[in-house]
């Protein structure tokens, strides 16, 4: 490293002493106002979500045209910083307006817009206020046509599954309904709604082997994807109403959801009451051995499933 000569030292030790007080002081100004300054470009703390992981855990997500903006003051807790009146274009998640306010902080973490063109936009609401996170995955829309087809595609997923949720709820209180009209008719000769048992009979048999098996398929898929436990209880509901059927396929599907959903299962398994369970759990045992059939019985996973499945067999049970 080149070194100043010594003249050249002693000069600029005397000129920095030749300073004074007054250089010193405008210097220190210099360091506290760098220090109060806030940082140009945002820390993202908690990294960057995935694109579907912000859709989960956003209030609304949209594709709008910025249309006016002000400054907004310094007040309840935030700095001042700029409000955007954006009109929403296409809707992908949540329920806004024609037209939503955004506020972008005068901080770090601001995300700034421009009046007359169209972003991808991911909102969160917090202390009343619609904000856009910096680290996240909005952005204009030019450069987010890969992001919004992905998010068209969670959307229309989304719906699917409410839909099929709802449809495999009432086709199971359905089956309930016609299996319980079926019993009344095997000892009256007739059910409830005075139809005679052969026509009864027939009923149930056709709804089981259409909607209802229909509806056992799309619960499994339901239940392992999505966890829902919800379903989950109505298959525990429909298996014990309908116990007096020789169908196999509702243990088959009882089976395979312990086999994917484990925890889930042992969960709501023990939140039934107890002479539920102690019905239950032999067609849950019945499943899962026609679940792992051809399996070899020394796997690791078939062998732990085996033995959470043991923990959950009721007193004195054999």
């Amino acid at each position: 490293m080149h070194k100043p000569p010594p003249e050249r030292l002693v000069s600029i030790a005397k000129a920095g002493w030749h300073m004074g007080v007054r250089g010193l002081f405008g210097f220190a100004i210099v360091v506290a106002w760098c220090a109060s300054m806030r940082p140009v470009f945002a820390a993202c703390v908690n990294g960057h979500p995935s694109l579907e992981q912000e859709y989960r855990s956003s209030a609304v997500v949209f594709a709008g045209r910025v249309g006016s903006q002000e400054v907004t003051p310094e007040a309840g807790g935030y700095a001042d910083g700029t409000t955007y009146s954006v009109s929403v274009e296409e809707v992908l998640r949540g329920a806004p307006g024609k037209t939503i306010n955004l506020f972008s902080e005068n901080s770090s973490g601001r995300f700034p817009m421009r009046a007359g063109t169209s972003y991808l936009i991911f909102v969160y609401e917090e202390q009343g206020r619609s904000m856009v996170n910096y680290c996240g995955n909005s952005g204009e829309l030019t450069e987010k046509a890969s992001a919004l087809g992905s998010l068209r595609k969670i959307k229309a997923r989304d719906a699917y599954a409410a839909s099929s949720r709802q449809a495999i709820l009432e086709t199971f209180r359905e089956y309930e309904t016609l299996n319980e009209e079926f019993l009344i008719s095997l000892e009256n000769g007739k059910g409830k709604s005075g139809k005679p048992y052969s026509v009864l009979r027939e009923e149930v048999e056709d709804y089981a082997e259409g909607p209802f098996d229909n509806a056992l398929d799309a619960a499994q898929t339901q239940v392992c994807k999505q966890s829902d436990a919800e379903v989950l209880r109505a298959l525990f509901r429909v298996i014990l109403a309908t116990s007096n059927s020789a169908e196999e396929k509702p243990a088959w599907i009882l089976g395979e959801v312990f086999v994917c959903q484990p925890v889930l299962v042992q969960r709501q398994f023990k939140s039934l009451p107890t002479a539920k369970q102690s019905s239950l759990y032999g067609t849950l045992v019945e499943g899962f051995d026609s679940a792992v059939y051809g399996r070899p019985q020394s796997d690791e996973h078939v062998v732990d499933l085996r033995r959470k499945l043991r923990k959950l067999a009721p007193e004195g049970w054999q």
